[in-house]
């Protein structure tokens, strides 16, 4: 359940100084310093900091995880504000998903679609990611710099998630976060994950000779959306059953809610926002075009 809560747009000419840096060149420096910083403590102490993804899936990291999750959310979707702004992009609304009463914070930059150029829209859709790799950068720091045992072991396991997120989901382009939109418009195909079903669902039903097979001059592009669809299909059944290998024998209860709320978001609230958006049945009834985000 989406629930709105401001108009973001209001929150931009304020900021409008605040994007001009994060996303221009000063921006850029203190990013490549976080890094170079990150690089010299990492060295200096054999990156022991990748102890923390040993208990990933313990009680204690769970829990973390789930505490600091909207907050990082909140974090990255700001990202996405200065960026949207930066490209002269009106936002709309901003609010929670909420999602098996879990709240995960969002903004709304469709408007993007209908105004910006190709590469404005990768920047705004790359700007969470960047704000991820930010965040970690200095969850990192922070770490080496901390020596309370607990507040340590609580920015490591923050970072662990930032990292983790940011690389199995965010950045992804198998997945319809914000590495599929990159991936989407760089290619110049909007409609990349729709088409890509439907390809695959074309050449399956055309090889059980249930259909003619597609025109020569199109089945190089059908194989190649498949093989995307079908990659990101095998992608999202390996997280699931992934998750729910490690949480199931360790937690029954949780292993099983997880597993079923994971299934829930990769593959059945996608069917049913596809039937939702379906038109009626009828002669004259249109094909169903894939949404823009």
């Amino acid at each position: 359940m989406q629930i709105p809560l401001l108009d973001a747009g209001r929150l931009q000419p304020p900021l409008e100084g605040l994007a001009r840096r994060c996303f221009g060149w000063p921006g850029a420096v203190a990013l490549v310093l976080l890094a170079l910083v990150v690089l010299v403590l990492g060295i200096r102490n054999d990156w022991a900091i990748m102890v923390e993804f040993r208990d990933v899936f313990s009680v204690e990291a769970l829990l973390t995880f789930g505490l600091v999750s909207p907050f990082l959310k909140l974090i990255h979707e700001t990202g996405h504000l200065l960026a949207a702004t930066r490209c002269g992009v009106r936002l709309r609304k901003a609010g929670l998903n909420l999602i098996g009463l879990y709240p995960i914070p969002y903004v709304d930059c469709s408007e993007a679609d209908l105004v910006a150029t190709r590469g404005q829209r990768i920047l705004i859709s790359a700007a969470g990611i960047l704000t991820d790799i930010a965040v970690g950068l200095t969850l990192f720091i922070c770490w080496h710099l901390t020596d309370g045992a607990e507040l340590r072991q609580v920015l490591g396991r923050a970072f662990v998630f930032s990292v983790f997120s940011s690389i199995v989901f965010n950045a992804n382009p198998l997945m319809r976060m914000d590495g599929y939109f990159i991936l989407a418009d760089v290619l110049g195909h909007r409609n990349l994950g729709t088409d890509a079903t439907a390809a695959l669902r074309r050449l399956w039903r055309s090889w059980l000779g249930l259909t003619a097979q597609p025109p020569r001059f199109r089945l190089r592009t059908e194989i190649v959306l498949a093989l995307y669809g079908l990659a990101s299909m095998i992608y999202r059944w390996f997280i699931l059953a992934t998750l729910v290998w490690n949480l199931l024998p360790r937690y029954l209860g949780v292993g099983l809610i997880v597993g079923a709320w994971g299934g829930w978001l990769m593959f059945v609230g996608p069917i049913l926002q596809k039937v939702r958006a379906a038109p009626p049945p009828g002669p004259e009834a249109a094909p169903v075009e894939g949404k823009p985000r």
